[in-house]
């Protein structure tokens, strides 16, 4: 998936102030201080309601054994997946589809490539452009 670039925390706080009373400091502290919480939540084995940005539950994944003797914590790996609202899905599913090139990853706009960026599902990239 092509994506538009990468929004940083600080500039999502300020473009989210704007035609508020907010300070953009303030709106920036109130959004740490939530995700301090999300981050708690979710280290105490919650499932977390994102609200119009979906939903994070702490999985486990693993091999497949038909007797549940042959199965090993060992063999378990903790994660956090994500399914995103339906609003979020809509948008990327209706997002046109296209090949990144040399020129689209000089500027940065490529799918990112690190672990973190993995989610629910297969996990992988289909290649795209998100338009709307």
């Amino acid at each position: 998936m092509i994506t538009s670039g990468k929004a940083g925390f600080d500039e999502i706080a300020r473009e989210s102030a704007k035609n508020t009373t907010l300070h953009p400091k303030e709106a920036s502290l109130a959004a740490e201080l939530l995700l301090e919480g999300v981050c708690a939540k979710l280290k105490h084995g919650f499932i977390v309601d994102l609200g119009p940005l979906g939903t994070l539950y702490p999985a486990v994944t693993g091999k497949w054994e038909e007797d549940p003797k042959d199965l090993a914590l060992g063999d378990m790996t903790p994660r956090v997946n994500y399914k995103g609202s339906d609003d979020i899905m809509a948008a990327i599913k209706g997002a046109t589809l296209s090949w990144a090139t040399e020129k689209d990853e000089k500027e940065g706009v490529e799918t990112p490539d690190d672990d973190n960026s993995q989610t629910g599902g297969n996990g992988g990239t289909t290649g795209g452009e998100l338009e709307g």
